[in-house]
Parts: structure tokens; sequence; C-alpha cells
């Protein structure tokens, strides 16, 4: 079973359409799944596509955890991020976002139709050849993203002086501040320290 994972981008768009002209094979089945929370002009283009594979006799199923913005619903919040507080309190968010939202409902919908470890499928992806080049800018900015939808007014992360904060600055963020550095090592919770325990660079994303 050969399974198209459609993320509503460019690069999943162009791989669909060649398969559907006939400039790559066609696949068994089209999945997207949905946050709930996706920009207008995603549902627009997986209504197009939709369209496109029910013409051709192309199945294209929309599978759904539930509501990216619902976070009392899942327990917490799910983006890899660094978070202040208004008291100077440092914490880190659940790196969940993907799991819960996309990966668990398609790999649900996998197991329904057959797919084991022992009988897998080949799932499809788009991704340009450049994209390696601009992931960590578009993480950057779909971590954002994702945090203004949940209401958080500031998202913040850490840099090292020496790893030029590029990457960062690419999704618009700036640098606001720098940490004092030390040690996580506590006499009431002993560490190992393996990170760096210079000070860092403190990074704001964009307002706007």
């Amino acid at each position: 079973m050969k399974i198209l994972s459609h993320g509503g981008g460019v690069q999943t768009r162009t791989l669909l359409r060649l398969c559907l002209e006939g400039g790559f094979e066609r696949p068994d089945l089209v999945v997207f799944a949905d946050t709930q929370a996706e920009p207008g002009e995603v549902y627009e283009a997986i209504a197009e596509d939709k369209a496109a594979c029910e013409a051709q006799g192309i199945e294209f199923v929309i599978v759904t955890t539930g509501e990216l913005a619902a976070v009392d619903k899942w327990g917490g919040l799910f983006i890899p991020a660094f978070t202040l507080d208004e008291k100077g309190n440092r914490g880190m968010l659940r790196r969940q976002c993907t799991e819960r939202f996309k990966v668990r409902p398609i790999r649900q919908l996998l197991r329904s139709r057959g797919a084991t470890t022992k009988t897998p499928c080949e799932l499809w992806m788009g991704i340009s050849t450049d994209e390696a080049l601009n992931a960590a800018s578009m993480l950057y900015g779909a971590a954002w993203r994702a945090a203004k939808a949940m209401g958080y007014r500031r998202l913040i992360t850490y840099t090292l002086p020496e790893e030029g904060g590029s990457s960062l600055r690419a999704a618009g963020w700036t640098v606001v501040g720098q940490s004092a550095g030390g040690t996580w090592n506590r006499n009431a919770r002993p560490r190992v320290d393996k990170h760096p325990l210079q000070p860092k660079l403190r990074w704001e994303a964009p307002h706007a």
C-alpha cells in the first residue's frame, strides 16, 4: 500500500500533481492530518486536491486528533520551545505537537488499513532538495504560529554566542538579552553537566 501524506504545502501538492498527471506512480491513498488550526489557504488547497483525487478514483482521507488550540483537552502544550513566566521562571514545553496531531492520527489510519511491522506500507512526503537548508527557520516560524494560536504572547529560545543564529534571524527572531550561564546541578537534585555552561543569547519571536 502506497500512501501520500499531504501537508497542504507546495512540495506535497507538486508531488500529488505529478502522480495525477502521470509523471509519477499513483498512490493508493492520500491522507491529510488536520490540526483544525491551519491557515485558510491550506484548507482551500486540500479541498481542491481532494476533488482532483476523487475524480481519478484515488481515496483522499482527512484525519484529526482534535483542535490544536484546545490545549486544556490535551493536558499540556506540545511545541518544542522554552518559556519564561512573569516571575522569571524558566520552563520547556513538551515536544508533542507533531506526534499528537500529525503522526499519531496517520499511524492509526494506517493500522486500520492493515499496515503492521510485518506488512508495512510506503509513506510518501513532498520535500524539496533545498528544504533542509531552511528547515530550522521553518520550524521556528511554525513554533511561534502554534504558540500564538494557543494564546501565548511571547516565545523565547537560547543559542550559544558562537552559533550565529542565522536561522532565527531568517524567521524574524531578535536577540533580547543574555543569560548568565551556569550549572543545573543542585544539592537537592545532583546532576552531571553535559551541556555548555557559558552565557547564552536569548532570542525572542517577532511580536507582529
